[in-house]
Parts: C-alpha cells; sequence; structure tokens
C-alpha cells in the first residue's frame, strides 16, 4: 500500500512533466538534424576561411565551427531521436581520430620543422581528417536505420498522465 500511495503521489506531484508520451522522432527528421547540423557549421567556417584569404588572420572562429560541426553535428540527429549513446559513441570515435591525428602530426614534425617534415605532417594532418569526415558522413548516412531500428525495438510505450479534471491512468502507444 505504501509503494501505491508514493507512486500515486508521484503522479499527482508532477503532472506537468506526466501529460504525453514523447512523440517519436521520424528517421527523416533525425537525418535532416544531422545533416545540416553539420552542413551549416563546417560550410560556414569554410566561408569564412575562404574569405579570409592568406595572411596573418585570426582564425579561432573558423577553427572552432570546423571542428565543432565535424564532432557534434552528426550527433544531433541522435540525440533528437533518443539514442544518446550512439550519438556520444560517435563523438567519441571522431574525437579519438581528432586526437591522433593531431598527435602524429607533432611526432611527425615537432615544433620546428623542416620543409619536408612539414610536407609529411600536412600528408597525416589530410589523411587523418579525411577519416574523421568518413566517420561524420557514415554517421549522418545511417542516422535512418538506426532511428528506425530503435523504433521497432520498443513496441510498447507506457506514461502516465494527470487530466484537469482530477482523472489520473497510463497512456500507452503500440508501434508495430
Amino acid at each position: 500500500m505504501r509503494y501505491a500511495f508514493l507512486g500515486l503521489s508521484a503522479i499527482l506531484a508532477c503532472p506537468a512533466l506526466a501529460q504525453n508520451v514523447p512523440a517519436a522522432t521520424s528517421p527523416d527528421a533525425a537525418y535532416r538534424t544531422s545533416l545540416w547540423g553539420t552542413v551549416i557549421p563546417v560550410g560556414l567556417g569554410a566561408t569564412i576561411l575562404i574569405a579570409q584569404g592568406g595572411g596573418e588572420h585570426d582564425r579561432t572562429g573558423p577553427g572552432m565551427l570546423l571542428w565543432g560541426g565535424s564532432l557534434f553535428g552528426p550527433a544531433l540527429g541522435y540525440t533528437r531521436a533518443g539514442l544518446v549513446g550512439r550519438g556520444w559513441r560517435g563523438v567519441g570515435l571522431r574525437a579519438g581520430l581528432e586526437l591522433a591525428t593531431v598527435t602524429a602530426a607533432f611526432a611527425v614534425c615537432g615544433m620546428q620543422c623542416t620543409n619536408d617534415q612539414e610536407g609529411a605532417a600536412d600528408l597525416v594532418l589530410i589523411g587523418g581528417f579525411s577519416l574523421v569526415a568518413v566517420s561524420a558522413v557514415y554517421d549522418i548516412a545511417h542516422v535512418r536505420g538506426n532511428v528506425r531500428r530503435h523504433a521497432r525495438s520498443q513496441p510498447l510505450t507506457l506514461a502516465p498522465f494527470y487530466a484537469p479534471s482530477r482523472r489520473i491512468g497510463l497512456r500507452g502507444s503500440i508501434s508495430f
């Protein structure tokens, strides 16, 4: 009886939180979120870098847009669809690739580079960041299938609700 009373009081105490079963995100919406969450910051960062041209400019802002868009952009669709763990797995993979790339380029060149070492370090950076781009494209391309698979694995969803007329109950959603 005590547990029933505690459960009932929890439902009554949080009516705003327990109103609706969360709507499932469509696979296409998750895909668009991943795609545009990557393309917009990366495109903006690249545009700013191209507009700056050569010379002595502060490239921190465009660099952060490129880095953040490539690292976190593909994970946005997974997060929107409720697959937070899958999104963070992709972020971790890309962060590890970026760290390994920068470490390898520093190991090749160090602080003082000759022309030969600089060319080798540039080659390492291009190769490593290409792997980061491939990982981002892979995550974006597979978000639809992962969201569909996740939706099929949860056929029944139950959530408590509280109506203004003081009715209490469970609201369910069945998908098949």
